[in-house]
């Protein structure tokens, strides 16, 4: 069993309490100087390590024999502009990205030697393809900003998917990792698709081969949004919606799959579930 980690408890505020943060990390909590902490790594009493909310977590999901999932969304939260295209653009400033890398370093840090499931930066990907179709033309702030990982790859969204995987391989070498698939990302939303002309499978693609050049191929799943009510759900409170059929919307999913990373991995979606 999978135990998730909320896509928001990495970037939630905290309440507002004493920091004693390292000089090293009080880079990522400028708010500890008027008092209080709102950066994920010291959630926890002030006068023990930072990241130990996240430690603590993967500890209690082992110990319960369960497999920790941490979704990293760090790039909305943290950029403070609105949701969609203009975050794509807070991927190229090299000082903010100098200090999301460190962040995801000391992420993978905590996680250490222990097996987790990673979901990188989920909506991201899907607003940098509508941005433009080709990763490798849209700019992003990589070598220039961490060359201790990354300084042999590009400057670009692409070249960011793939820094953040192999930082996972180094950092944290028994995680599985991947990138977030969204249903939208290439124009049409085929999760809410009512044309029945529409090319699900196409559109699939479209989005698979996208990831494929931001890393994707490197990873080990692709993550996708799946709807946590059941078929009779929207229908019971007076907003019936499309229901996507099993068999297509499977078939999709693995054609995402295979474009994205290869026809021998596994990929987590709404198909695994009961």
């Amino acid at each position: 069993m999978v135990r998730r980690l909320p896509p928001t408890a990495l970037h939630r505020p905290a309440a507002p309490r004493r920091c004693s943060l390292p000089s090293a990390r009080r880079r990522f909590c400028p708010p500890c100087a008027g008092g209080g902490c709102s950066w994920w790594g010291c959630w926890q009493w002030d006068q023990l390590p930072p990241g130990e909310f996240l430690r603590a977590f993967i500890k209690k999901v082992i110990a319960d024999g369960q497999i920790p999932m941490i979704t990293y969304y760090e790039i909305l939260p943290g950029s403070g502009v609105a949701e969609g295209k203009p975050e794509v653009t807070q991927a190229a400033p090299d000082k903010s990205f100098m200090a999301r890398y460190a962040d995801w370093r000391f992420a993978l840090q905590q996680v250490g030697a222990n097996k987790v499931l990673l979901h990188i930066e989920p909506d991201f990907w899907g607003y940098a393809q509508q941005v433009g179709p080709d990763p490798t033309k849209l700019p992003a702030a990589v070598a220039s900003a961490n060359p201790t990982d990354c300084a042999a790859m590009p400057n670009t969204v692409a070249g960011m998917g793939k820094c953040m995987i192999a930082m996972v391989r180094k950092h944290a070498p028994n995680a599985k990792v991947g990138l977030h698939a969204s249903a939208w990302a290439s124009g049409p939303d085929v999760s809410l698709n009512k044309d029945p002309k529409l090319d699900v499978v196409g559109e699939a693609g479209k989005v698979g081969a996208f990831l494929a050049a931001c890393g994707a191929a490197s990873g080990d799943l692709v993550v996708v949004e799946a709807s946590d009510r059941d078929a009779g759900y929207y229908g019971s409170i007076g907003q019936p919606r499309v229901q996507l059929d099993p068999g297509s919307g499977c078939s999709s999913l693995g054609d995402l799959s295979d474009t994205a990373r290869g026809p021998w991995r596994d990929w987590i979606a709404g198909c695994a579930q009961v």
